[in-house]
This record gives structure tokens, sequence and C-alpha cells, in this order.
């Protein structure tokens, strides 16, 4: 693993992170939890899945969300439970794909997901022909197979959200956005994720859109946003996080803030660590 990573990675995974596992997440005003999109160290994720959760729960998070698009690194459902026990860690929530919710597989999605906790399972896209995507009826037919996968995971406990990418805040040539008619034929039951880059980099202000659905706004991905600078922390572009928290926390129903660090200034994992401090900065002025 050592060779995979650099040396402040592999002593971070070491669990060498000295005045980091001792210092406490503090709570935002809501008692959000703050949790870690599993993508931001999809690479050590790979290499040496104990290692990094065992990183992740020193840093002080209070839990993941899995990709499950991508797979679940070979673990049984009991195994992934055991490594977030073992690491003071719940399943926030997880990113999947629509046919994970057909036929067969949809009780393999939902027995592990009982076995691991989660309440919340966000689609990471709609599937389909992209090049239909310029179209409402994709988004309106989208809408219709969300209302029945929400309506087979209600009796179970958990929730349906999707999460936006650019193409949803593109407008359509009816002047319509993606997003507000996925939202505006969708039952309330229905999450919405908000990448919060990707809606500025629409732009569009996350604002509008958690005060526009209250209550569905369950979980968000903490991401900053500059024109000028890629691979940004947490904390270092334009991004009203106060209006943000205020939104989320008083409107929007929100349970989880998740970091995701898709690009690096620095190593994956100092670029999540630094990213966290700067979160808790923020929320630590939210609450004074």
């Amino acid at each position: 693993m050592a060779s995979l990573l650099s040396r402040r990675e592999f002593t971070l995974l070491t669990g060498a992170a000295a005045g980091v596992a001792a210092a406490p997440l503090r709570a935002a005003r809501r008692d959000v939890s703050i949790g870690l999109q599993l993508y931001s160290l999809r690479n050590e994720c790979k290499a040496d899945l104990p290692g990094t959760l065992a990183a992740v729960g020193k840093l002080g998070f209070h839990g993941v969300e899995w990709y499950g698009w991508g797979g679940y690194f070979d673990r049984t459902p009991k195994d992934l439970k055991k490594l977030l026990d073992d690491n003071g860690l719940k399943s926030a929530s997880d990113h999947i794909h629509g046919p994970m919710l057909d036929g067969d597989r949809f009780q393999q999605t939902l027995d592990l997901h009982q076995t691991l906790g989660t309440k919340l399972l966000v689609l990471s896209e709609l599937l389909g022909n992209r090049e239909q995507r310029t179209t409402a009826k994709f988004w309106e037919d989208g809408a219709r197979k969300m209302n029945d996968w929400a309506a087979k995971l209600k009796p179970q406990g958990i929730r349906l959200g999707l999460h936006n990418h650019a193409v949803e805040f593109q407008k359509l040539d009816d002047g319509r956005l993606p997003w507000e008619i996925v939202y505006d034929h969708t039952n309330p039951v229905i999450a919405q994720q908000l990448d919060l880059a990707g809606v500025v980099a629409g732009g569009f202000d996350p604002v509008t859109y958690i005060r526009k659905y209250p209550g569905r706004t369950l979980a968000m991905h903490m991401k900053d946003y500059s024109a000028e600078k890629k691979g940004i922390l947490i904390g270092e572009g334009i991004m009203r996080w106060q209006e943000l928290f205020n939104a989320a926390e008083d409107v929007g129903g929100v349970e989880w803030y998740l970091v995701e660090q898709e690009t690096y200034p620095f190593p994956p994992l100092e670029s999540v660590e630094k990213s966290l401090a700067n979160l808790r900065k923020l929320l630590a002025r939210r609450n004074g």
C-alpha cells in the first residue's frame, strides 16, 4: 500500500495524524452530521479499505457515503458493517444507479442497506440515452421512474434522492431546467442532493433550490467553486456558506454535510483533512 500513497497519506492512514484524531467535530446548530463521500479517496479505498476507513474515523467524520455504482470493494454487507462499527462511522447514504433498484437487484440493494443502516439512496444520475437529455421528456420519464422506486423503498424506511451534475442546470430549448422538471414531478418524499459547486457552475444559487423544495435537502455535497482555479478546498471559493447553512438547517431538513474532494491541491487524504478543517471553522462561525 505504501507504494501507492505519498508518505504523508501513508502516515495518516496508519493512524499517526497527530492532533487530528483528538479534535471532535463541532456539530452544526441543527446537529447535522458530517460525512465523507468515499469517492474522495477512491484509490485509497481500493488499496486498503480497512485502513482508509480507520483514517476517516480518526479524522472525526461521523459517517461515509458509498459510491455503489463502482462496487463495494469485494466486501460482504456484514464485512462493511463491521468496518463502520469498528471506526465509529455510520452509513450516511449511497450513490447508486437506477438498475440497482430493478428486478432481483432491488432485494440485494435492500439487504445491503438494511444491514448497513442506510436511510438514503441517491441516484448519481438519471440513466438513459444521453442525446435525449436536451428534451423535457427525458426528465419527465426519469421523474416517473423515481416515483416508482421511491414507492418501493418507502415501506423499508429508506428515501430516494438524486444528485446533480452540470447537465441538470443547463436550460432546455423551452427554457426549463431539468432539475426543476424532476422535482416538480416527483413525490415530496424524494430528496435532492445538491452538489453545490455544480449548481454554482451552472450559474444558479443553491440556496434558491433549498428553499424552493423545503424538507427535501437531506444531504449536500460540500464543494466550493471558483471559475479561475481548479482543485480548491472548501472555503477557498465563492460559495456563500453561511447562507447555505441557514437555508439547509432551517428549511432544507439537512441531516448530512458530505465532504467530497474530487480534485486535489494536496495528496488526497491531506486535501480531505484540510477541507474538513475549513468546514469545521465555517460551522463554528455559524454556531458562534
